[in-house]
């Protein structure tokens, strides 16, 4: 009985530390990311993937009214014969 208390007070205690690695992990990790250069780095990313988003939106836009500019010229040879 008291193997079994000494094993589960082992794992409790271990279980413990992993968590506590975890914390410190974690606020090592917030205080990487409020460095200045992080804050930069993370700043130019959003700013390249909102540019991606723009670029897409405007290719897909670009394409429909494309798209349309066609419908209509079909519409008025259509209409001219």
């Amino acid at each position: 009985m008291s193997d079994k208390n000494a094993n589960v007070s082992e794992m409790f205690q271990q279980a413990k530390e992993m968590l506590e690695g975890k914390a410190n992990a974690a606020s090592e990790g917030m205080k990487n990311m409020a460095s200045p250069e992080s804050k930069e780095k993370m700043k130019t990313k959003g700013q390249d993937m909102e540019k991606k988003a723009q670029d897409s939106y405007n290719k897909l836009r670009g394409a429909g009214k494309q798209e349309q500019t066609k419908e209509r010229q079909d519409k008025d040879e259509l209409m001219d014969h």
